[in-house]
């Protein structure tokens, strides 16, 4: 009997697993369903890239997730014949145990039980007070500097000192904290691409900071992430996920810095 369960959901996985990756081919064959995707996802850093694209499928615009368990645990009724929004997440396995393991959770939109939505964050959203978070957390030497190499503009990471130079001009507390984000997304893809390329990783770096910048209610206005699609759409579709689970990744890590 559990031997037919595993079955069945190692099957339900997989169905899963091919509606995100075509999901997300569609998603990132037009800009505007890319910045859909982006805002979708600052709202739910603890979720992976394909796991939104799951939610897009279902629901557009959702602000509270509650799991089927937390649903329980709260005493909630769903009301009968509602759908469930499920994602693919990976399962805790014991110590030591190789590999990785992958379970289905369902999920409910919490604003459809009639409950009340938070803000994305409770922390405070001014620009200098978050700034100063991610200078003090990032574990990175950040710099002032009167100049910074040709093309550069506010901040740059220099991946060889292993730091961040922030031009003693900058003096827009918004702006600053957008060139900061992209930089320190950079440094972020320093530590898991090889070779590091400044150039290909500057759009994947763009969106880092776009979804930092959402979830805490900077403004995005100069981040130029309209471009971003046609690159994704382009790529293969291996690299494509790579690419959206490293922005993913920096997105998480930066967030990080910023929660208490």
């Amino acid at each position: 009997m559990t031997e037919g369960k595993d079955i069945k959901e190692m099957d339900r996985i997989g169905e899963l697993s091919q509606e995100a990756k075509d999901e997300a081919e569609r998603v990132t064959r037009s800009t505007r369903l890319f910045l859909r995707y982006l805002d979708q996802q600052a709202w739910f850093p603890q979720h992976t890239p394909y796991n939104i694209f799951l939610l897009m499928k279902k629901r557009d615009g959702v602000r509270l997730l509650l799991s089927e368990e937390e649903i329980a645990r709260r005493g909630l009724t769903v009301p009968q014949g509602r759908d469930w929004i499920t994602f693919v997440v990976e399962q805790k396995v014991p110590e030591g145990t190789d590999g990785v393991k992958y379970r289905t959770v369902r999920y409910q939109d919490g604003e459809t039980l009639d409950l009340p939505v938070p803000p994305a964050t409770d922390l405070n959203r001014c620009p200098e007070d978050l700034t100063v978070r991610l200078i003090e957390r990032c574990g990175l030497e950040i710099r002032l500097s009167e100049q910074l190499p040709d093309g550069e503009y506010g901040a740059w990471y220099d991946n060889r000192g292993n730091r961040v130079l922030i031009h003693d001009g900058m003096d827009d507390p918004e702006l600053l904290f957008q060139r900061l984000t992209i930089q320190l997304a950079l440094a972020s893809f320093s530590r898991r691409v090889t070779p590091f390329s400044r150039r290909e990783l500057a759009y994947p770096a763009l969106c880092a900071a776009y979804l930092l910048c959402r979830r805490y209610g900077v403004s995005t206005e100069d981040l130029s992430v309209h471009r971003v699609a046609p690159a994704l759409a382009g790529m293969q579709e291996g690299k494509r996920r790579d690419t959206l689970f490293l922005i993913h990744g920096a997105f998480r890590e930066l967030d990080g810095f910023l929660t208490p």
